[in-house]
C-alpha cells in the first residue's frame, strides 16, 4: 500500500514538473522556426530554457506515419539519438525515446528522455508538440549543448507493430534529412526590455541576393557586388534581421554583408558570381567591413539605444558585397534564392557609432581542429595599438556570435 502510494506521488510529480517546463517554455510561444522542406512540407519550431527543449514538428505526411527528431555528432543517422512518434497496429500513438546503432536500426532507450505534450493530425497533417533534457548524462544520449548541431528528420509509414526494430537508413522506405542548427541562440529580446524607438523616423532596406541560380553541389559561396541607394546623410543602423525566402530556408545556411571601403565618388564594378572564381575583381578587396551577419537559427540583433551602426554621409562608399553561403547536401539542381538582410536605419543618430570586430577569419587549414581532441584553444596576436583602443573600458560589448565548420 505504501509502495503503491509512493508511485503515485511520484508520478504526480512527474507530471507537475512537465506542466510547469511546458508552461514556462510557452510564455514566450516557439519564437524559433526553419522549413525543413520548401512549402511548409515540414517545419521545425522550437524554444528552450536552462534545463530542457520544446520542440514542435509539422509534417505534412498519413497521420498513421511516424516520424522522428533527432541529433548525431556528425550528422549521420547511425549511432544517433532520436524522439519518435508512432502509431501502433491498434490505432494507439506513442512518443518514445530510442538510438540507432552502427546499422541503423532503433532500439528502445532504457531511460525515456521525450516528454509528450500534445499532437494534432488531420488527414494530411500531423503536428506533434514534445519536449526533451538538453543534459541526460546517459551513454546513449545526446548531449544538448550551445554551439551547431546536427538535427536529424526521418518520416516513415506506418502503422507499425513496434518502433524497435525500425531503419533509418532504409532509403527506400523513408525520408530523411539533415540540418545544421543553432538551437540555442542568444534570446529574443522581450518587447518591454527593446530599446525605445520612434518608428515613423524608421526606414527598411532589404539587401538582397536577387534570383541567384544556385549551383548543383554541396557548398557554395556565392558573392553579389551591389550598390545601395544614396544615403546623403549619416545614418544609423538600430537592427538587423535575415530575410530568407519562403521555401528556402534549408538552402542558406549563413549571409554577411561587407561594406566596400573605397574612396567616396569612385565607381566600382558591380559583379556577382562564385567568390573564389577567377573573374571575381579585384574591388572584391576592398569589400571587408561586416556592417551585418546572420547564420541559420540566429534571432534579429537590435543595437543598444545609445548605439547604432553608421552608414552614409559625403564620405560614405555606397558599394556592398553580399556573400551567400548555401548548403545544398542533395546538389539539387534549379533552386533559385532571393534572400538577404533586412536592416532597420534611421537619420536620429544615436550618442555612440557602432562597430563590428571579426576574430579568427581565415579559410585555411591551419585553423583546423585536430581529431580526437579533447580540447583546442585558438590563439589571436594583435598589435597594441590595436588592442589599446578595441579593449579599452570604454569600449562596450553588445552582441557576440560564435560560427565554424564542421567537415
Amino acid at each position: 500500500m505504501f509502495l503503491a502510494q509512493k508511485m503515485v506521488q511520484i508520478y504526480q510529480f512527474v507530471i507537475l514538473t512537465l506542466l510547469l517546463v511546458e508552461a514556462t517554455i510557452a510564455k514566450s510561444g516557439l519564437p524559433y522556426r526553419v522549413e525543413v522542406e520548401k512549402q511548409g512540407r515540414l517545419i521545425l519550431s522550437w524554444n528552450y530554457n536552462d534545463d530542457h527543449i520544446a520542440v514542435d514538428l509539422q509534417a505534412k505526411i498519413n497521420p498513421k506515419s511516424w516520424i522522428a527528431f533527432g541529433f548525431s555528432d556528425y550528422g549521420e543517422f547511425t549511432h544517433a539519438d532520436f524522439c519518435v512518434f508512432w502509431t501502433d497496429l491498434w490505432g494507439r500513438e506513442h512518443l518514445t525515446d530510442v538510438f540507432s546503432d552502427g546499422k541503423g536500426v532503433l532500439h528502445v532507450d532504457q531511460t525515456q528522455n521525450c516528454q509528450f505534450v500534445s499532437v494534432n493530425q488531420t488527414t494530411t497533417r500531423t503536428q506533434i508538440r514534445f519536449i526533451r533534457k538538453r543534459r541526460t548524462c546517459e551513454e546513449e544520449d545526446y548531449q544538448l549543448e550551445e554551439g551547431t548541431t546536427h538535427t536529424l528528420y526521418v518520416l516513415g509509414p506506418g502503422p507499425i507493430a513496434t518502433i524497435e526494430g525500425q531503419s533509418v537508413t532504409n532509403e527506400n522506405e523513408i525520408y530523411k534529412n539533415m540540418l545544421r542548427l543553432s538551437l540555442f541562440p542568444p534570446k529574443l529580446p522581450d518587447e518591454e526590455t527593446q530599446p525605445s524607438v520612434d518608428e515613423s523616423k524608421v526606414k527598411v532596406m532589404d539587401v538582397l541576393s536577387e534570383k541567384v541560380q544556385v549551383p548543383a553541389k554541396e557548398t557554395t559561396y556565392w558573392c553579389v557586388i551591389k550598390k545601395l541607394p544614396s544615403l546623403f546623410q549619416k545614418n544609423h543602423i538600430i537592427r538587423y534581421e535575415s530575410n530568407i525566402q519562403e521555401g528556402n530556408e534549408d538552402l542558406v545556411h549563413h549571409i554577411e554583408v561587407f561594406h566596400c571601403e573605397a574612396p567616396p565618388g569612385q565607381q566600382l564594378f558591380e559583379w556577382e558570381g562564385d567568390c573564389d572564381a577567377d573573374t571575381a575583381p579585384q574591388e572584391i578587396e576592398h569589400c571587408k567591413r561586416v556592417i551585418g551577419a546572420w547564420a541559420m537559427g540566429a534571432p534579429p540583433l537590435i543595437y543598444p539605444e545609445e548605439a547604432g551602426y553608421p552608414i552614409g554621409g559625403s564620405e560614405f562608399s555606397p558599394y556592398i558585397r553580399i556573400e551567400m553561403h548555401y548548403n545544398n547536401p542533395k546538389s539539387t539542381a534549379g533552386r533559385i534564392d532571393s534572400s538577404g538582410i533586412r536592416f532597420y536605419y534611421t537619420t536620429q543618430l544615436r550618442r555612440y557609432d557602432a562597430g563590428c570586430l571579426e576574430l579568427g577569419l581565415e579559410y585555411t587549414p591551419k585553423m583546423a581542429i585536430p581529431p580526437a581532441m579533447e580540447a583546442f584553444h585558438l590563439s589571436g596576436h594583435c598589435i597594441a595599438s590595436c588592442t589599446q583602443i578595441v579593449c579599452s573600458p570604454a569600449r562596450r560589448k553588445t552582441n557576440s556570435q560564435e560560427y565554424s565548420h564542421g567537415f
